[in-house]
This record gives structure tokens, sequence and C-alpha cells, in this order.
């Protein structure tokens, strides 16, 4: 099982999205997750904690091609959930992101 790390987990229920750089998370068919909250210490024996272990989804594409999707509606945190407030998202969290570049949105169900 792949851990998915995040620096903000807030959840919504029910259906969530996540946006990542790259094709690294495009797993085609389902496959189980850890979720990883990185704020959170490590375990007595200096493992991560897993929030909660969710079956994923992937899409690939565009990250410009979100805007015409609605996909970023699904965005694990309200204040991303705009193509604009994800951009913004995108471009502090990996320096240099260009809306032309592909991108995996990975989809769960928390």
């Amino acid at each position: 099982m792949k851990p998915l790390y995040f620096h903000n987990p807030k959840f919504r229920m029910g259906k969530n999205l996540t946006v990542r750089r790259g094709v690294k998370w495009d797993v085609g068919e389902k496959e189980n997750i850890g979720i990883i909250d990185t704020n959170d210490p490590l375990t007595d024996d200096g493992k991560d904690k897993i929030i909660k272990v969710v079956n994923i989804e992937t899409k690939v594409m565009r990250f410009l091609d979100i805007s015409s999707s609605g996909d970023y509606y699904f965005e694990h945190d309200p204040k991303y959930e705009t193509f604009s407030g994800l951009l913004n998202k995108m471009n502090s969290i990996y320096p240099g992101f260009n809306i032309s570049e592909i991108v995996t949105l990975v989809y769960f169900d928390f």
C-alpha cells in the first residue's frame, strides 16, 4: 500500500479529489492507499500514521483542462475548489508549475 501525503488533510464526506503533478499517481485500476498527515507525528516505531486507508481512482489530463471538466469541485480542501484557487495551491506546492503540465487527478471516498 502506497502512502499519499497531505499537508492540510481536510476532507469532505464522500468523493474527494487531490491533484498531483505528473503521472506518478496514475494507477489505472483501483488501488488502496494510506492517507498520511505530514503534520502528525510519527508512530512510536517511527512510521507514518495512517489516517485512513482508501481506494483511489485516477485520471490524467493537462491542468488547464480541469477548468472545463469541473473536476476541481471535488477538491478535498474547500479553499481550493475553484480553478484559480487550485492553480494557486499548485504553484505554492510545485515551484515553476505551468497550467499546460500533465497532472493526475486522484479520487477517493472519505
